[in-house]
């Protein structure tokens, strides 16, 4: 291949990458929800607690504190890589203007050394600016890393109190798994309230609502409130919650809750919210992980253009007559390779006007 026939390489192909960002995004939206849902849980006051149960407590709120690091840490990140895209375009679109210029001069000069050595010094400009966005897309991945690394540490240190409690003579097994299942069950039907992000419907203001419906399991230990399991649900552009809490399906599903749960005493209720919490925690974790492997898929997009625009480097270095055997065709995959970036900026730039809240309110199911 010539260099001629590289300048195509220039530049992502931006639907493929918008592809993979929108991807990237609606994972971290589904981590969002259930670090939302984990850090507003509530741990429950056993009535009779083993003597270790103070040491749980502690563990518990350790782990919400860690959840919140997404709102509070990942979030800001995830949200800086539409805006390092856009602030590279406008700096790689100069470079792109002056390989122009420089490809325009070639035909009046064929293989002037100066103006080749410009063209590769813009060339390395535009390599040095894809491989920062790449090593800050990497830095992303490794603190999505860590921060899976942490989440397993306290799922790993909770789950064995949770295997302590539900090995307890007065656990009701059965009952237990059983309350579980029909929980799980309405978990799973309010998630298909969730709402993705799609390429058609973003624009200027959109806004990501991240919401809580609480499940009612029964009255909390000592009388005092309920018993609630808070499941983080997205909408787009606006809050789902009030559709959720009114479908009758859902409604019906939490009647049965209710009178399921009337039936254990209070240490399998106290029990059933246990385990669900900490079921949570443990799809925050799987969450977290396909968000990982989504922000792979955009690295690998950068990855390939940092290594083409290099192999670009490396062939003028070896053969520079070869860029004059048909420039028409560098002028024209240089002005392909612009017009994908500004594609992929004015796709980025709508990314960065997304507004993300985060209503602190619990709307129970009734």
């Amino acid at each position: 291949m010539t260099a001629a026939t590289q300048f195509e390489a220039l530049a992502p192909n931006s639907s493929l990458a918008q592809d993979s960002i929108i991807d990237y995004i609606n994972a971290c939206n589904t981590v969002s929800a259930y670090s939302y849902s984990f850090a507003n849980s509530s741990l429950i006051a056993l009535k009779k607690p083993p003597e270790w149960y103070s040491d749980f407590v502690a563990q518990f709120g350790v782990a919400k504190g860690n959840a919140m690091q997404w709102n509070t840490s990942l979030i800001p990140n995830m949200i800086a890589i539409p805006q390092m895209i856009v602030d590279s375009n406008r700096i790689i679109t100069a470079k792109f203007n002056n390989i122009n210029q420089d490809l325009k001069d070639l035909e009046k000069y064929p293989n002037d050394k100066d103006v080749i050595d410009d063209l590769k010094q813009n060339l390395k400009s535009i390599y040095n600016r894809v491989n920062g966005d790449l090593d800050s897309i990497n830095g992303l991945i490794q603190d999505l890393q860590t921060f899976a690394e942490t989440l397993k540490n306290d799922y790993s240190t909770l789950n064995v109190g949770i295997e302590q409690l539900n090995s307890a003579e007065e656990a009701n097994e059965a009952e237990v798994k059983r309350l579980q299942q029909e929980i799980q069950d309405l978990q799973d039907e309010i998630e298909k309230y969730n709402q993705i992000m799609t390429a058609s419907v973003i624009g200027v203001g959109v806004s990501i609502f991240v919401t809580l419906v609480g499940i009612v399991v029964g009255v909390a230990t000592g009388g005092i409130g309920w018993a609630i399991v808070p499941v983080g649900i997205i909408g787009v552009g606006a809050s789902t919650a009030g559709i959720v809490i009114a479908s009758s399906k859902i409604q019906a599903a939490q009647l049965q809750i209710g009178k399921d749960a009337a039936d254990l005493d209070a240490y399998n209720e106290d029990l059933v919210v246990l385990n669900t919490e900490i079921e949570t925690l443990s799809k925050l974790i799987t969450a977290n992980e396909a968000a990982q492997e989504a922000l792979v898929d955009v690295s690998k997009l950068w990855q390939d253009m940092a290594d083409s625009t290099k192999q670009l480097l490396d062939d003028l270095e070896k053969a520079e007559s070869e860029v004059t055997s048909d420039l028409a065709q560098c002028s024209q995959d240089v002005q392909s390779a612009q017009n994908e970036w500004n594609a992929l900026e004015q796709f980025c730039e709508q990314l960065t006007k997304i507004d993300y809240r985060f209503d602190p309110n619990v709307q129970n199911i009734v």
